[in-house]
């Protein structure tokens, strides 16, 4: 599963096998190159989905921008990633801001600095807003499941938050493999993992 805050500092939350990985892609605009970040968007996208079986994503869905040219370039994110979806087969929600911020601290008006707390509650400490605001993406789209209480397994500060990631996905792409195999989650040993 898949959680994106749609930007020009894209976050995202990945919840794989038991595991939840965060961080924010940056996307800014290039010179002379208008539609490059466009582009990068969608190889990224494709990175992120293929490298981690994506089946399903979430996103946050805005109706109100603050200026001309942030509605267009949330617009343009948000169809390469409804196109995108529909290409694979891939379930694709929006999920209103109030819904998130609802579901995440209570109040469907709160502010960065409560997003950034209900991150740091869940021992998300370091990251930016657009994390932050991917994670409870992620919770939220977890509840509309009816998943309510999951095996949470997170990385290590090394690896599970990335502040700026210029790779087709997380680094920790191979722990993420690692995973999949039984012995990831029996042996308390494991030095990749840190159990909550």
């Amino acid at each position: 599963m898949l959680a994106l805050d749609l930007g020009t500092k894209t976050g995202y939350a990945i919840y794989k096998c038991g595991c939840i990985v965060i961080g924010t892609k940056r996307l800014q605009h290039n010179k002379g190159a208008s539609g490059m970040r466009f582009l990068c968007f969608r190889n990224w996208l494709i990175g992120m989905i293929e490298a981690h079986n994506i089946s399903c994503v979430f996103f946050e869905r805005v109706y109100g921008h603050k200026g001309i040219e942030a509605a267009h370039v949330y617009g343009a994110f948000m169809y390469i990633l409804a196109a995108l979806c529909e290409e694979k087969r891939i379930k694709c929600v929006g999920i209103p801001v109030g819904t998130i911020k609802k579901n995440a601290t209570g109040k469907g008006n709160a502010t960065k600095e409560d997003m950034m707390a209900f991150a740091k509650r869940h021992n998300f400490d370091s990251i930016d807003d657009n994390a932050a605001d991917a994670l409870a993406i992620l919770f939220c789209g977890l509840n509309s499941l009816k998943i309510k209480e999951f095996p949470l397994l997170r990385f290590k500060e090394s690896f599970r938050y990335f502040p700026d990631d210029k790779n087709n996905g997380p680094r920790s792409r191979g722990a993420f493999l690692a995973l999949e195999k039984k012995q990831s989650f029996t042996d308390k040993n494991d030095d990749d993992l840190s159990y909550v």
